[in-house]
């Protein structure tokens, strides 16, 4: 899979996040024919509602990609390799928070990671970008910026939170471990009957169960026990 992300001249400031290897860079509305080959790919979606992600044309990624978007705290990044171009432009700046300007274009668009909406963290990595770290290198920087831009409760504005939460199917061992290298704590198993087609058949006809996971913020004194499943 290759794509290049380059930036419409009408998104201006697009927010980028840059580690070694990747940009993590805002996602736009215009992002749909990158994202289609992660949210049509069996693998990549096996573990997610396939009524709520897969997608088989550009039309549909579209209606994905729109629907996330318009979520009141929707906070979502597209993650992608860095050009050669890119690495020379973006040198000396791991970590911080910077514009893309028209020129500049990611190699490979591997995934998509954030929030649909704050403070539930979720991924989706194309498969040919497995057992590389490129998922927890993502994870990692994107949960750094996190904190940035989620204002702490004892600021006293809106939309604030001390913590984030993400979950993953309970036999999704690569996921689980991912978010364990990356901080978060795990807090229990949530068991669910699958009788919905839509889901793949993985779960078809079957019984999934969720481990829930949840992080705090660095510094704050956060009851991670007294944050209930669902909550946010």
């Amino acid at each position: 899979m290759s794509s290049s992300l380059r930036r419409e001249p009408n998104q201006s400031d697009l927010q980028i996040i840059k580690t070694k290897r990747l940009v993590l860079r805002r996602a736009c509305p215009t992002d749909a024919e990158y994202l289609l080959p992660i949210l049509s790919h069996p693998e990549a979606m096996q573990w997610l509602s396939l009524s709520a992600g897969l997608r088989r044309t550009v039309e549909e990624a579209e209606d994905w990609l729109h629907e996330r978007l318009a979520r009141p705290r929707n906070d979502s990044f597209l993650v992608g390799l860095i050009s050669a171009a890119g690495a020379a432009t973006l040198h000396g700046q791991v970590g911080k928070e910077l514009k893309l300007t028209e020129r500049e274009t990611l190699d490979e668009a591997i995934g998509v990671i954030g929030c649909s909406s704050i403070p539930r963290i979720g991924y989706i990595f194309h498969p040919d970008y497995y057992g590389k770290g490129y998922a927890t290198e993502a994870l990692q920087a994107y949960m750094d910026s996190y904190w940035g831009r989620v204002p702490s409760v004892s600021s006293g504005k809106a939309g604030s939170f001390d913590y984030a939460r993400a979950e993953t199917a309970a036999e999704n061992l690569p996921s689980r471990r991912l978010l364990e290298k990356c901080g978060f704590v795990f807090q229990y198993i949530v068991g669910e009957r699958i009788n919905d087609e839509s889901y793949g058949d993985f779960f078809k006809g079957g019984f999934r169960e969720d481990a829930f996971y949840l992080i705090a913020r660095p510094g704050a004194d956060v009851d991670l026990a007294g944050i209930p499943y669902g909550h946010s």
